[in-house]
């Protein structure tokens, strides 16, 4: 099983904001593509969300993806959000995260799942969602300090890499077209609406169902006697 890192600071900002609010939330997940730490959480703050759905708010998410890129150099990641009690990704997540590859030039995408303390208490269950095969396989995370990837060694080849990135700065919008931040900017609202019924709504659905037919039957039953 492979195993997330994921730094202090990323994880306390995502305990403190989808892991404190009722599911549905959720967020983006920032760091370099060499080697897929999670440094950044951005919380989807204006974000319009139900109990059964989350929908992406882009006209703050695309700004904040160039911000972050633009002055702290980290690029777009991952996706999290909070589900009611299923701790797996939906047919309709593996369908949005399938997609996402058209336009975010990745191999993987870090996609965490969260179960809140409204909703019971925290737990986030790691996944990483493969371009080759378009499925989630599960994964474990590791909590790493925050300079965890200023101690890690750089290889000659890795400085070159960055001074020759750090070199190709874009002037204008319409020159960054291959630049991380601009590839992976999200596209239009309605084909990013997270739209899933939870295993728990659709189980109380199930039971409320019976419970009414089960009380047609009893006063039915009574009648005849």
């Amino acid at each position: 099983m492979k195993t997330i890192k994921i730094t202090r600071s990323a994880l306390k900002d995502i305990i403190g904001t989808v892991g404190s609010l009722p599911a549905e939330s959720g967020g983006l997940l920032f760091g370099s593509r060499d080697n897929f730490v999670i440094q950044k959480f951005l919380f989807d703050k204006n974000a319009k969300t139900t109990r059964a759905s989350y929908t992406f708010d882009i006209e703050y998410l695309n700004p904040m993806i160039k911000k972050i890129w633009d002055e702290e150099g980290l690029a777009l990641i991952g996706f999290l959000h909070s589900h009611p009690g299923l701790e797996t990704l939906s047919t309709p997540d593996e369908e949005y995260f399938a997609k996402t590859f058209e336009y975010i030039q990745v191999d993987q995408l870090i996609t965490p799942i969260v179960l809140t303390q409204k909703d019971g208490g925290f737990e986030m269950f790691c996944h990483v969602f493969y371009k080759d095969t378009m499925k989630a396989e599960e994964a474990s995370y590791e909590v790493v300090p925050d300079d965890y990837i200023e101690n890690l060694p750089v290889t000659i080849e890795e400085n070159d890499n960055k001074k020759q990135s750090s070199s190709k700065k874009p002037t204008a919008p319409d020159s960054i077209r291959n630049e991380p931040h601009k590839v992976q900017q999200l596209t239009d609202l309605s084909m990013y609406v997270f739209l899933r019924l939870s295993l728990m709504s659709l189980v109380l659905m199930g039971l409320y169902f019976i419970y009414n037919i089960m009380m047609y039957l009893i006063q039915k039953l009574t009648i005849w006697i």
